[in-house]
């Protein structure tokens, strides 16, 4: 084996199942899935959950590698490729297998670009209901811009300079135990944002901070689960001013 070929990180490019795609974080209702990676060619690999090794696997010539993995446990996985003795490993990822959990989803692709009305509620495709509050300054916005984290994509824009507070709510069609989304933001003043998860009838659920160090534009994905009971109806997001956070796909799960 090429001394090189070892040296090259593992990574997991891609995992699906019958249902589709799997995004790092999801649930999914599928216990076997595919997973799709890269390293070195000829090099063997240890696919590890939670550090423990489950199965060995060899990259092609090219590189490429190939794992099917059957009768995952409803549980949250961590999986992870290490060449052989762990010197080198990849990016952890993370999911959860979940068989009862029906998934929605709202990515904002079909609503029109341009400003919302504070206290005007929007309701998008899903039914997602967007309200946004104080001043002016929540929009659909798509920018090509290389500084945009969010490249090409709708988004749910909320921009707040000095002197500003705009806010946006939004409400779920349906009450959901666990909301994901997608998010990065491009300037701030602070180092975090607040989310307010509620029950629909003034109950708050829960409160997320979501961490903003300056400099970083990736885009990052925010995860709340409801505690047992309460449920989640809606989510108010309360930027620092200034700032300018930008939302992007929203998923809930039943």
């Amino acid at each position: 084996m090429d001394i090189k070929a070892a040296e090259v990180r593992p990574v997991i490019s891609r995992v699906a199942g019958a249902n589709g795609d799997v995004e790092n974080g999801d649930v999914t209702p599928d216990n076997l899935l595919t997973f799709f990676g890269t390293a070195g060619p000829g090099v063997e690999l240890d696919i590890l959950d939670d550090s423990y090794p489950v199965e060995t696997v060899r990259t092609l010539s090219d590189g490429s590698w190939t794992l099917l993995l059957s009768g995952l446990t409803e549980t949250k996985h961590f999986i992870k490729a290490a060449n052989v003795g762990g010197q080198l490993e990849s990016e952890v990822f993370e999911f959860t297998v979940g068989g009862s959990s029906t998934q929605l989803v709202e990515n904002f692709e079909e609503e029109p670009r341009g400003p919302l009305e504070p206290g005007q509620p929007h309701t998008c495709r899903s039914g997602l209901i967007l309200t946004p509050t104080g001043d002016f300054g929540v929009y659909f916005g798509k920018s090509d811009a290389d500084i945009n984290p969010l490249k090409g994509r709708i988004d749910v824009t909320i921009h707040s300079p000095s002197g500003t507070q705009p806010k946006v709510i939004m409400r779920l069609p349906s009450a959901a135990s666990r909301v994901d989304f997608d998010w990065a933001y491009q300037f701030a003043s602070s180092t975090q944002a607040k989310v307010t998860y509620s029950d629909g009838s003034g109950g708050v659920v829960g409160v997320q901070t979501l961490p903003m160090p300056g400099g970083s534009f990736t885009v990052q994905k925010a995860t709340f689960t409801a505690p047992s009971g309460p449920a989640i109806v809606s989510l108010e997001v309360d930027p620092p001013v200034p700032s300018s956070i930008h939302i992007g796909k929203i998923t809930w799960y039943l």
